[in-house]
């Protein structure tokens, strides 16, 4: 089951960069793309380079016994024997346990899921005190509850056994350990950790990053808090739009590329936002001091690899860039349509590309195990942001997010090789144009990870499998610019007149340039930038943009 979750302000806000305006050719400019941060649209330049040179932070990959060119990248054919299948219910449900971890949908509570559905599904009445912060969230969000709901106020000892999960059962412990250790496979194969123990990190983000949840399968809220504090009224604004979605749209049919949940998060993040600024300065500045992250958290989060945390908070950081750009063209009316005709993930991505009728239907990609292996599961969608996190773990951002401008579909099958052996997945890709820069992505990431994968080629398809690359496999380095923030960067450089790739291409060329510069990547990460490195910059945009032929 899903839920959605509150994170410290300061967490969701920790991986941006500082507001900075950019200066754009003489066309509008577009609103701002960072409200998750309340950050104004982000931007700046220093000298053009090369758009394929890796920054000095991830290891280079040229000299990778496992690099090779596009030509031999293309040439291995699987050897067509007959299959083994083993298609029991327990594999099945572990294969479930497995895709909640794998594509980040759900977060933690797992525990909290199961304590209360034995009672009444719903109060009589609300709460006498959180009903002014329901008229509060009627109001703003232009809709109505249909009923009350049950809201838990829980110490934080409760609060942390409701997120972390409850271990009792024998059953549920022992199919947990089997899908957590499929889940480091998994997590290996595609080099986003090395030995991290991923359902533990997991576990460990739920129990720093959120401060209240919402679960649509009971109903209910959860808030840690046993008092209404400032700091809890404002976190049960964010939740209680959760509840108020629920009862208006479908919360629980949550696609895996997250893009439902990252037009939930925004539009409870735009509503907190309201009302945390709609309080007395006082208030406000106890709620802002409690809701930000310990440090004891911050040192617990320090220990989880970066991919994890950029998974599970993306929906926080990207979400605001489209629904707050829907909001000011539409108010919400416009959010209403994200939630009943739900945006693709390359609109989440890019939300320029957003536009009312535009068919956003992913295309239903099938993969299969190689022959001669055992299939651990159905073939399930691998999302964008998924790949885009596996490559520029190691990749630098131009060929990362470069390799991904055509992606139509994808999706993996987890498959062993012996019936007790690891956990390994086959992927398979489709493009709407000439695939072969995916493919290349694969063999540089295959060779910079040490992975065994060897992309195959056919026709506009391309087809690898990933298997554990062993215990000293090594973590990713974390870019000086995070993937959430190079997206960002990215949609801020393009003018909110432009709706086509053609038009998009030289500022897309020039932003990704400035992500792998080094000089401009600290620069981005600056919070204190002096007015000479925004001209820098501003004068790195420009040539840039004239070098990619804008």
């Amino acid at each position: 089951m899903n839920t959605f979750e509150a994170p410290p302000r300061t967490l969701r806000v920790a991986d941006l960069p500082p507001p900075f305006t950019p200066s754009l050719p003489a066309t509008p400019k577009r609103p701002s793309v960072a409200s998750v941060a309340n950050v104004a649209t982000l931007m700046p330049q220093l000298a053009p380079v090369a758009p394929r040179v890796p920054s000095p932070a991830r290891p280079s990959v040229a000299a990778s016994p496992f690099a090779r060119s596009a030509a031999e990248s293309t040439t291995a054919v699987r050897s067509v024997q007959p299959r083994r299948r083993i298609d029991t219910n327990a594999l099945k449900r572990r294969f479930a346990m497995l895709l909640v971890t794998l594509l980040v949908a759900g977060g933690g509570a797992y525990a909290y899921q199961h304590w209360f559905v034995t009672g009444p599904p719903h109060p009589d009445s609300w709460d006498p005190r959180v009903v002014p912060i329901v008229r509060f969230v009627e109001r703003e969000r232009g809709l109505t509850f249909d009923h009350a709901i049950y809201v838990d106020f829980l110490t934080d000892a409760d609060y942390q056994t409701a997120v972390r999960g409850d271990a009792s059962s024998s059953t549920d412990t022992t199919e947990a350990l089997a899908a957590a250790s499929d889940a480091n496979d998994l997590f290996n194969a595609f080099g986003l950790v090395g030995t991290t123990n991923v359902a533990r990190a997991e576990a460990a983000i739920s129990a720093a990053a959120t401060i209240g949840f919402y679960t649509p399968a009971t109903d209910r809220i959860a808030i840690r808090g046993n008092r209404l504090t400032p700091a809890v009224r404002v976190v049960m604004a964010h939740e209680l739009t959760h509840a108020l979605q629920a009862q208006h749209f479908d919360l629980e049919g949550l696609d895996g590329s997250g893009v439902v949940r990252s037009v939930a998060e925004a539009d409870a993040m735009r509503i907190e936002d309201r009302y945390l600024n709609g309080l007395l300065p006082e208030d406000r500045a106890a709620a802002m001091a409690d809701n930000t992250i310990s440090a004891k958290a911050l040192r617990a989060l320090a220990t989880v690899p970066w991919t994890l945390t950029a998974l599970r908070m993306a929906p926080y950081e990207l979400g605001p860039a489209l629904v707050n750009m829907v909001y000011d063209q539409r108010g919400n009316d416009g959010v209403n349509l994200l939630f009943h005709t739900v945006p693709s993930e390359a609109q989440l991505l890019s939300p320029w590309k957003w536009s009312p009728g535009i068919d956003a239907t992913p295309t239903q990609v099938d993969a299969r195990a190689p022959e001669r292996t055992i299939e651990a599961g159905a073939s399930a969608p691998m999302s964008r942001l998924q790949l885009l996190v596996m490559f520029d773990a190691w990749l630098p951002w131009s060929m990362a997010r470069g390799a991904l401008d055509s992606l139509s579909g994808a999706a993996f099958v987890p498959y062993r090789t012996t019936a007790d052996g690891p956990l390994c997945a086959a992927v398979s890709a489709q493009f709407t144009t000439d695939p072969h820069r995916f493919a290349d992505a694969v063999t540089w990431w295959a060779g910079a990870s040490g992975s065994t994968a060897r992309p195959t080629v056919s026709g506009n398809t391309v087809s690898f499998d990933a298997c554990p690359r062993g215990r000293t496999a090594p973590t990713p380095p974390k870019p000086t610019v995070s993937t959430t923030t190079a997206l960002l960067v990215e949609n801020a450089a393009i003018p909110h007149t432009v709706r086509d790739a053609a038009a998009a291409t030289p500022f897309l060329c020039a932003a990704r340039q400035l992500v792998d510069d080094p000089s401009g990547a600290r620069v981005l990460s600056n919070a204190h930038r002096s007015a000479a490195e925004k001209d820098a910059i501003d004068a790195f945009m420009a040539k840039a943009r004239r070098g990619c032929g804008g």
